[in-house]
């Protein structure tokens, strides 16, 4: 049996959402990435989408390891096209070694240029052939089981 762990960086609680609809779907742990000084709510939209885009970095706090699992799935939102500076720090700080892992992106829109952000982030982690999935959340996430996350994590779980 595959174990896996859905590592959630989520401030507005729509990545949240989502991971928590797929651990109810598919099993496994979820875990939430934290930062260990937070951008005031008043300051998120501003200063976080500046970070973002300059492809910065926030520290997290220490979630611990995550070697008993066998599947990864990062989930977390678009910030002005671009990757959270939390999970870019987050990814920076790991080994992931030899897993599935599944980078997944919400948002209200369009992922602009946020999936190739994360697939060379994911390389640069040590992670050798990245999925990444962006999901638009303004549907919801009403029928997960129709989309390619759904397949994505399938072939994760069937895999040797």
């Amino acid at each position: 049996m595959m174990h896996i762990a859905y590592v959630v960086y989520s401030r507005g609680g729509m990545s949240l959402k989502l991971a928590r609809q797929l651990q109810s779907s598919m099993g496994g742990d979820l875990i939430m990435l934290r930062e260990k000084k937070p951008i005031a709510e008043s300051l998120l939209y501003v200063q976080g989408s500046f970070l973002a885009m300059m492809d910065r970095e926030r520290a997290v706090e220490n979630i611990g390891s995550l070697a008993a699992y066998d599947v990864l799935v990062f989930v977390m939102p678009v910030w002005a096209g671009a990757i959270p500076p939390a999970m870019r720090a987050f990814l920076h700080s790991r080994i992931i070694g030899d897993k599935y892992v599944l980078g997944v992106l919400t948002h209200q829109g369009a992922p602009g240029e946020a999936p190739e952000k994360l697939r060379r982030l994911m390389l640069e982690a040590g992670i050798p052939f990245p999925t990444v999935v962006d999901v638009d959340s303004r549907g919801d996430f009403e029928d997960l089981s129709s989309g390619n996350l759904y397949y994505a994590l399938m072939e994760a779980l069937q895999r040797d």
